[in-house]
């Protein structure tokens, strides 16, 4: 990854010197070489203007190869012709014959050969041309400043590209080092982790990946401990009705009645029921937004737990108000709920278990009350030591799911549970207390 993107960005520098920088250089050439032409037409002018001053060539053209030109450095040479062509002083010129005809006609002309710039101007004399100066100089002194031009251009090229490839590394390190934390977070989340967390990088596409992973995480962290939760819940569920199964089950060897065994059979069934809702439950959630049968939900638990309250010496009284709204919420969540409450009756508590459903307004109370001591709050609502009403935490997190709220109402002496659940034609919100 990092090689990769440090290859990218050397090559795109790369071409964009090329693509610069050749046209720079030939431009700096030409630019040297206009240079060099504006250098010769500056000395053409002051020898026409040195034998323009000089007016015995005017009446003995002789005069011509008299006139003493300006002294030129270098390769630099200055030649004269008179009006008819002829050569008289200086060397003579090799493009001569293509300059002279158009500087005899009073213009001033240049040319340029592969290694020479000449420049021809003419010395007026009244109505005609007397006289034409032609300066040439090659252009060695243009190559060897393009030469020297280029390759600072090149040095600065490899500085460019140097400073590219820092930069590059940099910036791919930057770029490759959240990819590399997200890469251990993937492994560590494939090992198991659902703790780990991918920081922001500041890269707002690598950002969107971390952010994905680390919702994943904690979806597949919180799915982890809501499903060891709830086996842990959902075992100790289970183990109060396989207990009054073993009871009738006993009873039933001392009196093999069939109604003993037929209370054995029910017994079975409910089980089964109670093993497919919480499976059902653990798989697919709770089916809210349903109205809930209050009165078949109260039948239901007294079938259920009246012969195994009577094989123990317990009563189970089961009532509900009249004209109760209709409450929304799911038939096994709630059930399995009531069930916990009635089952931390039967073990934590004494005498007579009281259910009872009630009009709390804007809600649906169910409350679950026994004549024994009670808990503490935290105890009762989140289990204590050694797992003590460990079912509640289910019957807290069923009840929640479907909108509603687990409470302690009295701690006790004769502590009191209640479940509240919405009222299907309201919205209400629950506080920690109860209904507010």
């Amino acid at each position: 990854m990092r090689r990769r993107v440090q290859h990218v960005a050397v090559v795109a520098a790369l071409i964009a010197v090329t693509v610069f920088g050749l046209p720079l250089g030939a431009a700096v050439y030409r630019l040297f070489v206009d240079e060099e032409r504006s250098e010769l037409t500056r000395i053409a002018g002051s020898s026409v203007g040195q034998v323009a001053a000089d007016p015995g060539w005017r009446t003995d053209p002789a005069a011509l190869a008299r006139i003493r030109l300006p002294a030129v450095e270098g390769d630099t040479t200055i030649s004269l012709y008179t009006g008819d062509a002829r050569l008289v002083a200086g060397p003579a010129s090799a493009v001569a014959d293509q300059l002279l005809p158009a500087a005899l006609a009073g213009q001033t002309v240049d040319t340029e050969t592969a290694t020479h710039v000449t420049v021809a101007m003419a010395v007026p004399n009244a109505a005609r041309t007397a006289a034409v100066v032609i300066v040439t100089s090659s252009k060695d002194n243009a190559t060897t400043r393009t030469a020297w031009t280029w390759a600072a251009m090149v040095g600065l090229a490899l500085l460019a590209l140097a400073a590219v490839t820092i930069v590059a590394r940099r910036q791919a390190g930057r770029i490759a080092a959240p990819l590399d934390r997200l890469a251990r977070s993937a492994h560590a989340l494939g090992e198991g982790d659902f703790s780990v967390r991918s920081a922001h990088s500041g890269m707002a596409e690598i950002d969107m990946v971390a952010t994905a992973l680390n919702s994943t995480a904690g979806r597949l962290g919180d799915l982890l401990r809501r499903e060891r939760s709830f086996s842990a819940n959902a075992s100790h569920q289970l183990r109060t009705p396989l207990t009054g199964l073993r009871l009738l089950l006993e009873s039933a060897l001392d009196d093999p009645h069939p109604v003993a065994v037929g209370r054995a059979l029910d017994t079975i069934d409910r089980l089964e029921r109670t093993i497919d809702e919480l499976l059902d439950l653990a798989r697919h959630g709770d089916a809210q937004g349903a109205l809930l049968d209050i009165d078949a939900l109260l039948e239901d638990l007294r079938d259920a737990r009246v012969g195994a309250l009577t094989v123990t010496g317990r009563a189970l009284l089961v009532g509900r108000d009249q004209d109760l709204p209709p409450v929304l919420g799911s038939i096994g969540a709630v059930r399995q709920a009531v069930a916990v409450l009635v089952d931390n009756a039967t073990v934590h508590g004494t005498g007579t278990i009281v259910v009872r459903a009630r009009d709390a307004g804007s809600a649906v109370a169910i409350d679950v009350r026994d004549d024994g001591p009670g808990p503490a709050v935290e105890t009762a609502l989140f289990g204590g030591p050694g797992g003590e009403r460990l079912g509640l935490r289910l019957a807290r997190d069923l009840v929640e799911a479907d909108g509603g709220r687990l409470t302690l109402s009295r701690p006790g002496p004769g502590p009191v549970f209640t479940i509240l659940l919405p009222a299907a034609d309201v919205h209400p919100t629950f506080s920690d207390g109860g209904l507010a």
